[in-house]
């Protein structure tokens, strides 16, 4: 899949925001089975798009990847957490070694 494309987008704001696929496809009032769909390359229907665009964040116009990506994706804001999440990910990883210890 590339870099730029709806699916990934999609998969990075997920993890971003910390939620599982099923809670995504609840917040947006689809099933599991067909956000995975769009998640791994499926183009949406116009309608669809309008449920994408409100659980990205952004207007259904800007909707194609690079937009959002450059809109968001890309602040600082984003990073920070990003950033912020990797290092609980870390110091819970860390935890759990020692309790198998």
């Amino acid at each position: 899949m590339r870099e730029d494309s709806l699916g990934v987008t999609l998969k990075k704001h997920r993890r971003y925001r910390n939620i599982t696929q099923k809670q995504a496809a609840d917040e947006m009032g689809m099933s599991v089975r067909q956000y995975r769909k769009y998640e791994t390359g499926a183009v949406p229907s116009i309608r669809t798009y309008e449920r994408l665009a409100r659980f990205l964040g952004c207007a259904v116009e800007s909707i194609s990847a690079k937009e959002i990506s450059g809109s968001y994706l890309e602040t600082k804001e984003y990073k920070s957490k990003k950033r912020a999440n990797r290092r609980k990910k870390k110091a819970k990883d860390r935890l759990n070694a020692k309790k198998r210890r």
